[in-house]
């Protein structure tokens, strides 16, 4: 489920959601516009955080923009990383004079600061259950770094390799990634308690 409707994606977004879920009296384009604090790809699966008034859309937004979130995910990858913990320091960014595309750049001649906690943590059918951290937020940041490091993620047509998945895993689901955001931890808007939201994977298998 894409976050926001955009080019070719007008309806059953997360904001098509919420219209028809909260009265229109309190909430209008704009405040649901500014929901969600931060974004997840639309094949990704897993937890998307939304602010339901201004003061917790302003502390979120800042505990995003300042990395005091940690987010962790969970993917399955092809093939096995040869150490299995490993942090990825490579530069992520969108080439000069193309503007839709976003690749690694790791001579840093235009690409942004990125860094990537990986752990191996199951191995199955040819494919690594893997936990990534990332300690910066760049647009597609696990997808490229997993690719760069030789394993991409599982179900990425973008990064990946379509022609190896349809002969080494036929069944792995075309409309998703498996890619899944399963934990954050942040301090509560209101209370300023600090807590951590869990959603667990589901088995692709």
């Amino acid at each position: 489920m894409a976050v926001h409707p955009g080019l070719g994606c007008h309806r059953g977004t997360v904001l098509n959601f919420l219209r028809h879920l909260l009265p229109e009296d309190r909430y209008g384009d704009e405040a649901l516009r500014r929901m969600p604090v931060h974004r997840l790809d639309k094949a990704t699966s897993g937890l998307l955080l939304l602010g339901l008034n201004e003061k917790a859309q302003s502390s979120l937004h800042q505990q995003f923009e300042q990395g005091r979130v940690e987010k962790v995910y969970e993917a399955w990858v092809w093939g096995t990383p040869a150490q299995s913990v490993g942090l990825i320091e490579i530069p992520v960014g969108r080439p000069p004079g193309d503007p839709h595309s976003i690749t690694e750049d790791p001579t840093a001649q235009f690409g942004k600061p990125s860094i990537t906690c990986y752990q191996c943590m199951e191995h199955r059918r040819g494919l690594t259950r893997t936990r990534l951290i990332p300690q910066t937020g760049r647009t597609h940041q696990l997808r490229i770094h997993m690719a760069w490091l030789g394993h991409p993620i599982v179900g990425d047509r973008r990064y990946g390799s379509v022609r190896e998945e349809e002969i080494m895993f036929p069944e792995a689901n075309r409309e998703r990634l498996f890619l899944h955001a399963g934990s954050l931890k942040l301090r509560h808007p209101s209370t300023h308690r600090e807590i951590k939201l869990i959603c667990v994977a589901p088995d692709p298998f």
